[in-house]
């Protein structure tokens, strides 16, 4: 009788971890991507994100869903879904807009973390969308679910009415795939 070989990766925090998902998409699973999430392994839980969207027959992935909110949003100039630790998934800027979306994300997570601790703490209910408005540009933030949130940035002459109905509406789309 042959015996089954099963192969084991060990991964360490700090080793280059580029290249170690199998190339098979039949390999991959939610239940593993939720599985190197829990042990941090962000990256490689989106890329099992990313090729379980387009394996499920969605007919957007995230990109075209951050294009799509973006551009019919009156003002739209940028928008990210973004882990709650600042790694982006997925980044779409309009045209030559001069925004780092990295660094915008990483800094709004921090103050949305802020936001969901101190409604907790007074017994608010769960933070579900934030917006902040700056001289010249409004940022909306809603969550998609503990881990992830979906932003737009509005430019001047901005519709913000508009741009939460259709964050609102990007958002239950992606939602399923989280």
């Amino acid at each position: 009788m042959e015996r089954e070989t099963v192969e084991e990766a060990i991964i360490e925090e700090g080793d280059d971890n580029e290249g170690w998902l199998p190339d098979n998409d039949k390999f991959y699973t939610l239940t593993m991507a939720e599985i190197l999430e829990r042990q941090g392994l962000k990256r490689d839980a989106i890329k099992i994100y990313q090729v379980l969207l387009k394996k499920g027959g969605h007919d957007m992935g995230f990109l075209e869903i951050l294009k799509e909110l973006v551009d019919k949003a009156p003002g739209g100039v940028a928008g990210t879904i973004m882990a709650k630790d600042g790694i982006a998934i997925q980044n779409y800027i309009k045209g030559s807009a001069a925004y780092d979306m990295d660094a915008l994300g990483v800094e709004y997570a921090r103050i949305l973390s802020e936001a969901k601790n101190a409604s907790s703490m007074l017994a608010l209910g769960n933070v579900e969308e934030m917006s902040v408005s700056a001289e010249g540009s409004m940022i909306v933030m809603r969550l998609i679910n503990q881990d992830y949130f979906m932003a737009i940035v509005l430019g001047p002459g901005e519709n913000l009415g508009k741009a939460r109905y259709l964050l609102k509406r990007a958002v239950a789309s992606v939602r399923k795939e989280f």
